[in-house]
């Protein structure tokens, strides 16, 4: 075989329904179908995220993607019957999707991230992409970080996670105490999950957990914001904080909610490590098909210890060993 390549083993049915989000009888669970929207907060992990999802899902047809060449304009005018056949939508939106389903339940799922770090990585990802719609006006104006991040160019700079998590992008719509209390009702209704970008590793085997996936969701990191500097002022950080104190707010109230989760996964720290050594795996050119890479793997990173199960793990993703 020749180079890298990912091959994941889906399962029959990732999207089950779990017992525990829905109030629904537990003898028809397995048998209901969950439309999923991934809700992707710019900047947040989600187009490495977006990889996972393609490769776990069974239904190559059912995907829906919003991207520049496809609007959530484009997504509304499609038939009534093309929609109805979409069983996962994921792409830049607000919560609110769901009412142009008109068939089947639904839920939602999203990572947030430390505002402070997603403005900062927001801010350089647009310094970097001449086709990104505010390149221009920051770019070609050499606009500054404290500027940009002050600025009015867009809400996503103004409590940008909140926003999306309520469905007030309009930036008539100011963010206020009531709408923090609305985005974590609908973060406690709607969504089967959400995770922590920086616990990454982490927020994927709680999805995994809540989500049924039978195998480890093996990726490589993308669209990853180069180039950024390693000190940013105080005084930066700080305006970026006023600015966007209900998504502090918020990102600190979903961190205690992340990790009260995460205690209900048996042995998750464990499959943690497991899906790190996978990752390494992958990543060093384990996955080539050569018996002798397993032998490699487990001398190099002392797995002899998990044995089997980790064997078993790199089998799904791999079907090398």
């Amino acid at each position: 075989m020749n180079g890298l390549r990912l091959t994941i083993v889906v399962i029959r049915n990732p999207f089950v329904v779990s017992p525990n989000v829905f109030p629904v009888n537990r003898q028809l669970a397995k048998q209901t179908i969950m439309r999923l929207l991934f809700l992707h907060i710019p900047k947040a992990g989600g187009t490495t995220f977006h990889a996972v999802l393609e490769n776990l899902h069974p239904n190559k047809n059912g995907i829906c993607s919003i991207t520049p060449r496809f609007s959530i304009q484009d997504f509304i005018n499609l038939p009534k019957a093309k929609r109805e056949e979409i069983d996962l939508l994921k792409g830049h939106f607000e919560f609110g999707m769901h009412q142009y389903f008109e068939g089947g339940d639904f839920q939602y799922i999203t990572l947030f991230r430390k505002p402070v770090e997603r403005v900062i990585s927001h801010y350089y990802y647009v310094l970097r992409t001449p086709q990104h719609y505010l390149y221009h006006k920051v770019a070609k104006t050499n606009m500054s970080l404290l500027d940009y991040a002050t600025s009015d160019l867009t809400t996503e700079l103004d409590n940008g996670q909140l926003r999306l998590l309520t469905g007030s992008e309009d930036p008539a719509i100011t963010c206020t105490p009531e709408l923090l209390e609305k985005a974590k009702e609908n973060l406690r209704k709607y969504f089967v999950s959400f995770g922590i970008v920086e616990e990454f590793d982490k927020s994927l085997i709680l999805f995994k957990n809540k989500m049924g996936w039978e195998d480890f969701p093996v990726y490589k990191k993308l669209n990853v914001t180069k180039k950024k500097p390693q000190e940013i002022p105080q005084e930066v950080r700080a305006a970026i904080e006023e600015r966007n104190r209900f998504d502090m707010e918020l990102y600190a109230w979903a961190r205690e909610e992340f990790a009260k989760s995460c205690s209900t996964v048996p042995a998750i720290e464990e499959e943690v490590k497991i899906l790190k050594y996978a990752n390494k795996a992958f990543a060093e050119g384990y996955m080539e098909g050569l018996e002798d890479g397993k032998k490699a793997l487990f001398k190099k990173y002392n797995l002899f210890g998990i044995g089997s199960k980790l064997s078993g793990a790199l089998r799904k993703v791999s079907g090398a060993f």
